[in-house]
């Protein structure tokens, strides 16, 4: 089920762009990050892992591109989701539930 967080939403000729202050190691064992440009369509589109056994909040650091009003569509797959939207997030204040894969869709101003 977790395929379609990338197939769907990350598609091809996306840039993938780094993710600030994600240490691997610790990564490996808590949230797993990766990000996307869309240059096109002006989205980025971010792809967090959670592994581990309890929820996590996350902040993003967006320097290098400001995301319009601060907001991430956000798609969750778990063990009771398929894909499914949830209610915008915003970039300082991100949920990503236990054992589950998060895609956060956010509009690029520029």
């Amino acid at each position: 089920m977790a395929l379609g967080n990338y197939s769907l939403l990350v598609r091809p000729g996306m840039e993938r762009v780094d993710v600030p202050n994600q240490n691997e190691a610790d990564a490996a064992n808590d949230v797993m990050l990766t990000a996307y440009k869309d240059k096109a369509n002006k989205k980025l589109i971010v792809v967090a892992v959670n592994c581990g056994k309890s929820d996590q909040k996350y902040k993003f650091d967006l320097s290098k591109g400001i995301i319009k009003n601060n907001d991430f569509m956000p798609y969750v797959t778990s063990e009771k989701s398929n894909l499914k939207r949830t209610e915008i997030q915003k970039i300082d204040n991100l949920e990503i539930p236990a054992r589950s894969v998060m895609t956060f869709v956010g509009e690029l101003e520029y």
